[in-house]
């Protein structure tokens, strides 16, 4: 179990992991995220896993480049804080994966077979596209070179239309009904020059490629005193209701 540890002085104001630690001023629990392995988790999602679904409580987390080459789900949890050390929390979304369908995707089915299973990873937000049409799916199996997703195809996809699947997520995704989650104090980074779109195109309502997005049925979520930076789509895109977003750069 992660130790107890007090709050941090403020909420913006300290920018040293040393100093901060020096200042505790003991009002509440927190757990540490340290990429290092200096802290309670060497993971953001490993932490917000661990954490209970409601009272859920508070991440601090260590400066450095968080690389994410899935989105840190969210995921029906209540009265959660992610607080960063300003612009030294980088949360780094990872390059586009992309591989080719090796045999035809009909629409119905879940199983859509690439030419390398092993470039993606469960629970990953992918789009299946070729030239007639496209969706975002999420990965929910891999066994070998076939990928099965949550839900069925909703179109055919064929290897004569350059039919193939590429990751598309967000840095971070709020979900599940989540309640009274606060992001705060780091830096999003979206990397977009190397997703599906790069600098230019046309960003479809079901894309993932946000900084940070919010579903339908989430509530009361506040985003503030973040850096938001080279989002595929939205810097914040938010669903549900009741959400604030304040102070932020973008």
């Amino acid at each position: 179990m992660p130790l107890a540890k007090p709050y941090p002085p403020t909420e913006i104001s300290y920018t040293d992991w040393n100093d901060l630690a020096d200042n505790y001023a003991g009002k509440a629990a927190t757990v540490i995220v340290d990429s290092s392995g200096k802290g309670d988790y060497s993971s953001i999602q490993e932490a917000v896993d661990a954490l209970p679904a409601t009272n859920a409580g508070e991440l601090l987390v260590k400066g450095g480049e968080y690389l994410l080459t899935k989105a840190v789900r969210i995921d029906g949890r209540e009265d959660l804080v992610i607080r960063g050390l300003g612009k030294a929390t980088r949360l780094k979304v990872a390059n586009k994966v992309q591989e080719l369908l090796t045999s035809d995707a009909a629409a119905g089915q879940k199983n859509v077979a690439v030419a390398n299973g092993g470039s993606f990873q469960v629970g990953q937000h992918v789009c299946i596209r070729d030239t007639a049409a496209y969706e975002v799916n999420v990965i929910a199996s891999i066994s070998d070179n076939t990928l099965t997703m949550e839900t069925t195809l909703a179109n055919t996809y064929t290897v004569a239309m350059s039919g193939r699947v590429y990751t598309c997520h967000s840095a971070v995704y709020v979900t599940g009904g989540s309640k009274r989650v606060r992001i705060t104090n780091l830096l999003v980074d979206g990397n977009r020059i190397n997703q599906e779109f790069g600098r230019t195109g046309y960003y479809p309502k079901e894309h993932q490629g946000d900084g940070i997005r919010v579903s339908d049925g989430c509530g009361a979520v506040l985003v503030d005193h973040c850096w938001v930076k080279s989002a595929a789509a939205h810097g914040v895109c938010l669903g549900g209701k009741g959400h604030r977003v304040l102070g932020n750069e973008a």
